[in-house]
This record gives C-alpha cells, sequence and structure tokens, in this order.
C-alpha cells in the first residue's frame, strides 16, 4: 500500500466510508477524508484519527489490506513499490 493508493481512496467521487487493516490485528474505519492525513512528501506514516481525539500513527507498510463498499478507485501506485525510497 502506498501513499498514492490511499489518497486515491480518500479523493474518490463520491468519498464512500472504508476501513485499514494492520499487520497487528488492529483496524481503523475512515468514515471521512479528514480521518486520515498522508503527508505530501514521499513519507512511510499516515495519521489516523479518530472520534473522541484519538490518532495513531501507522506506518504504511503495517497496513495489509483496505476494505470498503461500492467500486473501488482506480489505484494509481504500481504493486511492489513503496512511497519510502
Amino acid at each position: 500500500m502506498t501513499g498514492d493508493d490511499l489518497r486515491s481512496l480518500l479523493r474518490a467521487q463520491p468519498f464512500s466510508p472504508f476501513t485499514i487493516h494492520l499487520s497487528d490485528g488492529r483496524s481503523f474505519e475512515i468514515h471521512h477524508p479528514d480521518y486520515l492525513i498522508i503527508p505530501p512528501e514521499r513519507s512511510v506514516l499516515v495519521f489516523v484519527f479518530q472520534k473522541g481525539g484519538q490518532w495513531d500513527l501507522v506506518y504504511l507498510r503495517q497496513i495489509t489490506s483496505v476494505s470498503g463498499e461500492g467500486v473501488p478507485p482506480s489505484m494509481s501506485g504500481t504493486r511492489g513499490e513503496s512511497d519510502a525510497a
């Protein structure tokens, strides 16, 4: 999963909520694009915000899958490549 892949999900019109699943078993529901911040540079980290003011800093390589409903947007990243260059 790359930062660009996540940006594609956030920019989908109309936005469709999705869930990020991590290798440690945690998952985060992204109900609105404001709940996920991806730094503009080639970052390996993203900020995930939750209701109640809680937030988590997630390493992109921890993301094992993303799930949601509806038609998925096309992904701009290339399989096997990451934002960590």
